[in-house]
């Protein structure tokens, strides 16, 4: 394990399947014929002067990161890391496909957020913790909660006017968070 890499990088590398030995594959990405193999999965938020053909864009942003002790005489302790993931899919001409059926973007942000949170509902626990120190609980700590799907309409691609970016297509955003557990988890 690296105890340099933060949580929202390992899950970006495990998202991306850049984890050796996992048992998660990784996202495919949907527009990959149109982006050439770049990457489309960040451990940031994306920029604001993409073309549409650059989405859908998935972003993992660390929302918080508290140590926690097992209490008593146990000097035992783990991270409890909470990550939000934005998923940014575009207006299109074209609608891209998954699994050889076509979405629009607003579906296609569902689709990719449901894939993420089966995957790490799925394999979490057995593909991260070696490579980044990260698992999902067994307890009901855990959390994987939908916060919203909304329309980004002109607007830079965080959904806010204040960079004064603007683009003439919509983005479709789907926000979900999790909770994980950790050790010696970096940053």
């Amino acid at each position: 394990m690296d105890p340099d890499k933060n949580p929202k990088t390992v899950i970006r590398d495990w998202l991306r399947g850049d984890v050796s030995g996992q048992t998660y594959g990784g996202l495919t990405d949907p527009n990959s014929s149109e982006r050439a193999g770049a990457n489309w999965i960040y451990d940031d938020k994306p920029l604001t002067d993409l073309s549409s053909s650059s989405y859908p864009r998935v972003s993992i942003l660390q929302v918080t990161k508290q140590k926690v002790t097992r209490g008593g005489r146990s000097s035992l302790a783990y991270d409890r890391i909470h990550l939000q993931v934005d998923v940014y899919c575009a207006e299109r001409i074209t609608n891209l496909q998954v699994g050889g059926t076509s979405y629009d973007q607003q579906q296609l942000t569902d689709i990719l957020a449901q894939q993420m949170q089966e995957g790490m509902i799925t394999y979490l626990t057995d593909d991260l913790f070696t490579y980044g120190g990260l698992y999902l609980p067994t307890d009901e700590e855990w959390m994987v909660n939908d916060i919203q799907s909304r329309r980004d309409e002109g607007r830079d691609a965080v959904g806010s006017t204040a960079t004064g970016g603007t683009r003439d297509y919509d983005v479709w955003v789907k926000t979900f968070e999790i909770v994980l557990r950790g050790f010696n988890t970096g940053v």
